[in-house]
């Protein structure tokens, strides 16, 4: 078996879908049907789902007894009777020769296995650094034996401590960003955290006053829509006063925005609502339950590894299939957004 936090059965790593055509991440399956030259099928179609919280990879711990740091460095081992092709690379190499030095890697720990009859003391643990390893058709991750192996083969990042278990991918958490939120979570779409944002539920209240100095309109309401937030405005005289608008400060009884100058005090007031998209500018910035962070905490990709394919329809990774077996694998299916990084 191969473990990865993308497998059901078992696991890749963390791992994170971010798109793009990638995949990144720790260990894979196991498949009792041969998958991987000179006889394989595989196809991104027999992938498990992508998990959605951070996947304990330490389950196969018991079930491995080697362990591999690329480029060349056994932590324990090497296995003997087997080949390495080490250094899998030297230097600061390209996304393509690390994508084929990766590739190579996986078919060497697999062949070992393999070679050493698949049962216990025989798994290995490889640790790749965090990087983009690009191939035409992405990694296929093979089965050279036709019998069900007993020992774990697992791929992680070499920055796995930095991935704590329990923790949602890249958002950090499942709730809206409300000060009542016990697991706040962001939109954190590329893991960098660089163009964070978040959007909860529309809320509204009722505007009981409105005035203007210059060109900044202040509306009193128990709103409180959060700086950045997009506010809407709606049956206030005078009319200037209506329209969305991007919010510039705010507090429990007021909030402001930039509006036309020369309105003059509010003689009608109707609702204010908001609920979109809420911007969160790099650095420093305060969950809405009080909880001081910085953007930078969540750049998870940094300590993952991205397996990434460059080919038309291609995709990022290939585990095996259980429905036969052929001298070349056929295309599979580009993955829907291209990335997956673990």
């Amino acid at each position: 078996m191969w473990l990865m936090v993308l497998a059901a059965a078992a696991a890749w790593g963390q791992s994170v879908y971010t798109g793009g055509s990638t995949s990144s991440g720790g260990a894979w399956g196991s498949a009792s049907t041969i998958c991987g030259p000179p006889l394989y099928l595989c196809s991104s179609a027999n992938a498990p789902a992508l998990p959605q919280i951070w996947v304990n990879d330490g389950e196969g711990d018991s079930a491995f007894s080697f362990e591999l740091t690329l480029p060349n460095t056994w932590v324990t081992g090497p296995p003997t009777g087997c080949t390495f092709n080490l250094p899998y690379w030297t230097g600061s190499p390209s996304v393509t020769v690390l994508g084929t030095a990766l590739q190579q890697a996986i078919t060497d720990i697999e062949n070992c296995r393999t070679t050493k009859g698949g049962g216990a003391g025989t798994g290995i643990r490889m640790n790749v650094p965090p990087n983009v390893y690009q191939t035409a058709q992405g990694i296929v991750l093979p089965q050279t034996s036709n019998s069900l192996a007993s020992s774990f083969l697992i791929i992680r990042s070499t920055q796995d401590s930095s991935l704590p278990n329990g923790r949602t991918v890249c958002s950090h958490g499942i709730q809206d960003n409300l000060a009542s939120a016990t697991d706040p979570g962001l939109d954190n779409a590329d893991c960098t955290g660089a163009n964070m944002y978040f959007q909860n539920g529309v809320l509204s209240a009722p505007i009981t006053a409105a005035s203007e100095a210059s060109t900044t309109a202040t509306i009193t309401s128990t709103l409180n829509p959060g700086v950045n937030a997009v506010v809407t405005v709606v049956n206030v005289a005078p009319t200037g006063y209506n329209g969305t608008f991007v919010v510039t400060a705010s507090n429990s009884s007021s909030f402001q925005y930039t509006t036309t100058a020369g309105l003059g005090a509010g003689t009608v007031f109707g609702t204010a609502s908001a609920g979109n998209i809420t911007t969160i500018a790099p650095g420093a910035f305060t969950l809405a339950n009080g909880v001081a962070t910085n953007t930078s905490a969540y750049n998870d990709v940094a300590n993952m590894w991205t397996a990434e394919c460059s080919g038309a329809n291609c995709s990022a990774f290939q585990g095996c299939s259980p429905l036969g077996s052929g001298s070349t694998p056929p295309l599979a299916p580009a993955q829907p957004s291209g990335q997956i990084t673990g």
